[in-house]
């Protein structure tokens, strides 16, 4: 009996998956950079927007590292029950 399965022919897009999940990480973090230096220059010249942007940026950062604190506490929480 022959399967019947898909199966992927060597070389056909193996290494795009590897390069891809190497790519995004990367990209993600240049954009943050250069998210972040906007915002650098946006207070730098007093634009009138600049402090709306720091609140967000201020509620962010407070949200993740609350979530991160949580996080950790309910994994210590999780490994004593065992």
């Amino acid at each position: 009996m022959q399967s019947t399965g898909f199966h992927l022919q060597a070389g056909s897009s193996e290494g795009v998956r590897p390069l891809l999940a190497r790519l995004v990480p990367v990209a993600l973090s240049v954009w943050a950079i250069v998210e972040f230096g906007d915002i650098t220059t946006a207070i730098a010249e007093g634009r009138p927007g600049a402090w709306m942007t720091i609140g967000t940026v201020v509620v962010v950062l407070i949200s993740a590292l609350v979530s991160s604190i949580a996080g950790f506490a309910f994994s210590a929480l999780a490994g004593c029950a065992l």
